[in-house]
């Protein structure tokens, strides 16, 4: 799903919430995270707090008015709040 760069990547640095929040999540700025192909994938299901990475390689944190399942793969899962 992703290169070996785009994982470290997504590890070695900070991202930040975007003021484009919508209701389907918080939308990430920072680095953009490389994919191995395409970035589509076969639709399944979607929880709160997947971290989802759309074609443009920028982070998506899902929130519960999301949609259910969904196209793009996942790179993390988001489990506490600090």
């Amino acid at each position: 799903m992703f290169t070996d760069e785009g994982i470290q990547t997504f590890l070695s640095n900070q991202y930040k919430v975007t003021i484009e929040p919508d209701r389907m999540g918080y939308r990430l700025d920072g680095p953009p995270i490389e994919h191995k192909s395409r970035a589509e994938v076969v639709s399944d299901a979607l929880l709160p707090g997947a971290v989802q990475v759309p074609k443009n390689g920028k982070p998506i944190v899902i929130i519960r008015d999301a949609q259910i399942t969904v196209g793009y793969p996942k790179i993390a899962a988001v489990i506490t709040r600090t």
